[in-house]
Order: structure tokens, then C-alpha cells, then sequence
């Protein structure tokens, strides 16, 4: 659900998918559409049009001007040419968002080093993309033994003029004071000029415990030097810290929502809201333990 829209209305976006519409690996086919938040489906709308695109998860710009996703390109003879993270731009008409174009690459996997960029979120102008790298480990055998994180990486995404070729942007690499960690996809501050970037770190103690972060990163933050995060969770200001399951903000930026779990059986997780600064206790906001994930 975008958080702004055309006419003051909010829109939902998903995928469609056609029956017997398959890309070259088999998967299907799968078109970006958007509907009023109201569900009405009269207000159903394809927004895109390159069938070269495998297509996965699709979030809306904080100004739902643009999206962003997981994906792949086939060329003619059904080999991917392109894989990692994509951006394409909306074009909105009377209120209503009429279809998406340019959509192209901005951060791209590393078959060769078995890296796959994961997660993704847009800062508030949308100018720049925060994602993960996550490595894929095998045995002596070939087999595959774990996906193992490989760091968190900023990206910049500059508008382009229709028809224009984008190119890919060399990702920079966050360096953070407390050093190398394992750590799961972030989130961008939705306020405008508001540059922290949400994150998980795993506890390398329990196997699924983790904690939420924050870190200020500049516009022109170039990698060359590390940054001071900032600890969102702890063991004091959370009892909940097992299998973190998404973290986002809240519309100021004042507040995280997380889902949590406070033992290692991941349907025993609520929702929780904290402020953003660290300060005070985690609220839980449900009533019944679920598996919840990515509020």
C-alpha cells in the first residue's frame, strides 16, 4: 500500500500472473498492477508492458512515484542478461497511477561469487536504494549448506529522461563502527531528508536471536570511512529479540514496528512498536501469538 497517492487515495500494488504465460525458466509471467485501496476491482490497473522481466516482491517510493523489485531479463533466446534489483518509474494520470516505464537494473547479483542481492527499500527522495548481499555456501560435494550475509550496500538511482539507458551504479558498502556482523534486510526512513537506514543484526550467541539498528548514512556517504550505529532493541528494552521478522517505520519516523518472538518458536511472535531512538520499553501491539512477519 503506497503511503501517499494521486487525489489524496492510497493504491495496493501486486503482481498478475496468466495462466500458461511462462518466461524461460518456467516460472510465470507476472505483470505490475494496482488497485484503490478500497479493493474496488473496477479499479484494477496493468501498469506495465516489457515481458522481457521476471518480476518478484514490488514496494512503492515513499512518494509512490517510483517502485522497486527483485528481479531478471531474458533476452530473445531466453538466457538472463540481467539479475538483482530494479527501479522503474510511475506515471500517475488524474490521481490515478496509469503505468509503470524505464524500468531498469541498479544493483545486480554475482553468479560468478554466488552473491544475490536481497531485500531492498528507497529513501524518502528517492534517490538512493539500501539493500543486502547474501552469499549462497556450498559443501566439497556441490551441495548447498547455507545463505550467509554479505554485507549492507547503498546504491544511488537517478531519474532519467524517458528512453534514456540507465546505467548500473556502483554499490557502496556500509562500514559500521561495531564491525562485521551478519545482518538482514533494512529499511529507509520514510521523512524526507531523514537518512537512517533500519537493520537486523543477528546475535552470533543464539542462533535466532537478532536486534534492530539504526545508522545515519549521508547522501554522500562514499564508504571510505565507518559509521556509528545506534541500537533501536536490546535485552533491556525488548523482551522479544527471536526470529526478528521485518522491521518498518512509522509515517514521522518516531516509532519501528517490529515482529518478534521472545522464545526460539517462531509462531509465538507478536508485534511490537518501539521508539526509534531506543528509548523505553518495546510495546506489544497484539493479543495472540502468531507467526508474524514483516508488519
Amino acid at each position: 500500500l503506497s503511503r501517499t497517492g494521486g487525489a489524496g487515495s492510497r493504491y495496493m500494488l501486486g503482481l498478475q500472473s496468466y495462466p500458461g504465460d511462462k518466461m524461460p525458466d518456467g516460472s510465470d509471467y507476472g505483470d505490475l498492477v494496482s488497485w484503490h485501496e478500497s479493493g474496488d476491482a473496477a479499479t484494477l490497473r496493468v501498469l506495465t508492458s516489457d515481458r522481457s522481466l521476471l518480476r518478484g516482491w514490488v514496494q512503492w517510493s515513499a512518494d509512490a512515484t517510483r517502485v522497486f523489485y527483485g528481479g531478471r531479463r531474458y533476452n530473445l533466446a531466453g538466457a538472463v542478461i540481467e539479475s538483482g534489483l530494479f527501479v522503474g518509474e510511475v506515471e500517475w494520470q488524474g490521481g490515478v497511477p496509469a503505468r509503470v516505464y524505464g524500468e531498469h537494473l541498479v544493483a545486480s547479483d554475482d553468479p560468478e561469487q554466488y552473491l544475490s542481492v536481497g531485500g531492498g527499500t528507497m529513501d524518502a527522495e528517492g534517490r538512493r536504494l539500501a539493500f543486502t548481499m547474501t552469499r549462497e555456501v556450498f559443501d566439497k560435494d556441490g551441495r548447498h549448506v547455507r545463505w550467509e550475509s554479505a554485507g549492507l550496500y547503498v546504491t544511488a538511482t537517478p531519474r532519467l529522461p524517458e528512453g534514456s539507458v540507465a546505467p548500473v551504479e556502483n554499490p557502496v558498502r556500509l562500514l559500521l563502527t561495531t564491525g562485521e556482523a551478519e545482518r538482514g534486510a533494512a529499511a529507509f526512513s520514510p521523512v524526507p531528508g531523514d537518512h537512517r537506514l533500519l537493520y537486523g543484526e543477528r546475535d552470533p550467541r543464539i542462533v535466532y536471536a537478532s536486534y534492530i539498528w539504526s545508522v545515519d548514512v549521508p547522501g554522500d556517504y562514499d564508504g571510505t570511512y565507518p559509521l556509528p550505529p545506534r541500537a533501536v532493541t536490546t535485552k533491556t528494552n525488548s523482551s522479544a529479540n527471536n526470529y526478528v521478522n521485518g522491521t518498518s517505520w512509522s509515517p514521522t519516523g518516531s516509532f519501528v514496528v517490529f515482529a518478534s518472538a521472545k522464545t526460539s518458536w517462531w509462531p509465538d511472535s507478536h508485534v511490537y512498536k518501539i521508539r526509534a531512538d531506543g528509548v523505553g520499553k518495546a510495546i506489544r501491539l497484539t493479543s495472540r501469538a502468531d507467526a508474524y512477519t514483516n508488519p
